[in-house]
């Protein structure tokens, strides 16, 4: 694996510029916005169907709405929060 690029977003660690391989997305792993919105998601859930891997999610302020994106456009819209 090359070496990630790690940027401050919102006070946390966060992985920027890179796409994960989807089997490498973790059930209950902390996410922020890309773009600096406030606000953290939870990975709640993944799933696969056909080619395609879904991500269910919910925010940390709301655990009762569940979301849902591909893992692409899951990964363009928030960075994976790491220590």
């Amino acid at each position: 694996m090359s070496k990630l690029t790690v940027e401050k977003i919102n006070g946390f660690n966060v992985v920027v510029g890179h796409i994960f391989e989807k089997e490498d997305l973790v059930v209950n792993s902390h996410w922020v916005p890309a773009d600096g919105s406030l606000g953290v998601v939870k990975i709640v859930a993944i799933e696969k169907t056909d080619s395609l891997y879904w991500v269910a999610y919910s925010y940390n302020y709301d655990s009762k709405k569940i979301y849902e994106k591909d893992s692409f456009s899951f990964q363009c819209r928030y960075c994976l929060i790491v220590e």
